[in-house]
């Protein structure tokens, strides 16, 4: 383990230098083993690292427990079957600065969270132009697969993954964005910028944009999952299939958001949901393009919407919406 670097115990920091062309089962450039261990990039470069191992990887960077610090430099064109550029198994990821960009793995392109008590946080830097090349689950910029990802800053662009979650595909666990951007970021099937799976998401003060999926090309919120979404736009995305802006098949709760200029092929152009429990409190609703529901297509869903602009879509059936839903007051909804 450790193919550059290995720290059982104490704290290993980069400010310059090179790690680079290394290679171990697991940690592929560095290694951080236990909780008093830690690793802090401030500049410098781990680079072109790899990773062998099935279960365990980290092409760049793996924390089994203690912590890895990017405040700068750069992680880039690691490979691993999982986390090419970092992978946390129990360990803390916080990302402040520099670029986590061009890495490859199956599963987690840029960073990879294993179990329950792994976390990313993410004030500032860039996880960008990283691919997930499986063809079940995915994550190119991130997969976490159960442990928690916070971010408050910094960028998710240009990432790709060939099946689920362009930006971020989560499972089992929680994410919370408070600011921060996903843009131009692609999946074939599921969640272009984010796809959730029986988990809690919270966005709020952020931007979904230009992002593509063949469903729910900004967001895919699966069933079970529960979504609250607020301050955020949700523009320009677009879906082969259905649900361009946002596809909900979980509990979600939409206030204070703008979902526009989004384009589905078939349905939902704007919003597509078969959801027990969808809410839309003033949001504008507007410029969203589909075959069927151009702003909203519910599905048998429980959608109601409160104080809230739905005009200005384009549809063969249905231009502003398909299907049912139940006004609380104060809408503005175009007749045609």
């Amino acid at each position: 383990s450790g193919g550059g670097v290995y720290t059982m115990g104490g704290s290993i920091i980069q400010s310059g230098g090179t790690i680079e062309s290394n290679s171990a089962a697991t940690g592929g450039g560095v290694y951080v083993n236990l909780p008093e261990a830690s690793y802090t990039l401030n500049e410098g470069f781990v680079e072109g690292n790899n990773a062998t191992a099935l279960e365990t990887g980290g092409g760049g960077v793996y924390v089994a427990h203690g912590t890895a610090t990017i405040n700068g430099g750069q992680i880039l064109n690691n490979t691993s079957l999982r986390g090419g550029g970092v992978q946390s198994a129990n360990g803390q990821i916080f990302l402040n600065g520099g670029t986590v960009s061009g890495n490859q793995a199956q599963y987690g392109g840029g960073i990879y969270l294993t179990f329950p008590d792994s976390n990313l946080t993410q004030s500032g830097g860039v996880i960008s132009g990283n691919s997930s090349l499986a063809d079940d689950f995915g994550g190119g910029g991130v997969y976490a697969f159960q442990g928690s990802v916070e971010i408050s800053g910094g960028l998710i662009e240009q990432n790709t993954a060939v099946f689920d979650g362009g930006g971020v595909n989560i499972r089992f666990g929680t994410f919370t964005l408070t600011g921060g951007n996903f843009l131009n970021v692609q999946a074939g099937n599921r969640g272009g910028g984010i796809c959730t799976d029986q988990s809690t998401v919270s966005l709020t003060n952020s931007q979904l944009g230009n992002n593509d999926a063949a469903s729910g090309g900004g967001l895919y919120l699966n069933t079970v999952g529960v979504l609250n979404l607020a301050q955020t736009a949700v523009f320009s995305n677009t879906a082969t299939a259905n649900g361009a802006g946002l596809l909900l098949r979980g509990s979600a709760q939409i206030t204070n958001a703008t979902i526009s200029s989004n384009q589905a092929q078939t349905a939902g152009g704007g919003l597509w949901t078969d959801s027990t429990s969808a809410a839309l409190d003033n949001v504008t609703m507007s410029q969203n393009t589909a075959v069927t529901g151009g702003g909203i297509l519910s599905s048998g869903a429980a959608v109601t919407i409160h104080n809230s602009l739905l005009a200005g879509n384009s549809a063969t059936n249905g231009p502003n919406c398909s299907g049912s839903l139940t006004s609380n007051g104060y809408n503005l909804v175009q007749n045609s």
